[in-house]
């Protein structure tokens, strides 16, 4: 379920160890994945001690510059996560505008693999705040650049627990 977890939330390389675990059973079985949720902390956790090494690797050098960290700290998060949030801001914000409060048609837009005008804007607005956040963050203790991603995480649960689904068959 780990290996499962990290799997769908970041793009590190782990599907060769899910190969090998299979033994005859459904890999991506219902029980399955609904074990992976306790695990979206960890992989919180992995990606924000991966930042925290990025920066800590990048203030070994002399000519250490907080504009250039900040800004590879944000495209490693993106790399890392493979943009999945990213992706769900974009199509949250084509079907809040195109959708018109038609629920159908607000299911559809989700569903269109085309990012339109409106997901654009918030992909760039998510990025720019996310530059923001982070300078912020570097300036006052860098330390704490672990608790964004993990944080993050562990919201999805506690939204998943309390919201209802909108649609019977999907994540969403």
């Amino acid at each position: 379920s780990f290996f499962i977890t990290l799997q769908f939330l970041t793009r590190l390389p782990v599907s060769f160890l899910l190969k090998q675990n299979e033994g005859g059973t459904e890999l991506y079985s219902p029980e399955n994945i609904s074990r992976t949720l306790k695990y979206y902390p960890v992989v919180g956790l992995i990606i924000g001690i991966a930042l925290l090494l990025l920066i800590l690797i990048l203030q070994s050098f002399t000519q250490y510059h907080i504009f250039y960290t900040t800004g590879l700290v944000v495209t490693l998060w993106v790399l890392i996560t493979g943009g999945l949030h990213l992706d769900g801001v974009a199509d949250m914000a084509d079907a809040w505008v195109g959708g018109l409060g038609d629920k159908e048609k607000t299911l559809t837009i989700m569903k269109d693999p085309v990012c339109g005008p409106f997901g654009v804007i918030a992909i760039v607005f998510v990025i720019l705040l996310k530059v923001i956040f982070i300078f912020e963050l570097l300036n006052l203790n860098f330390y704490l650049i672990f608790l964004p991603p993990l944080l993050a995480r562990i919201w999805v649960i506690v939204l998943l627990m309390t919201t209802p689904y909108v649609r019977e068959q999907g994540m969403g």
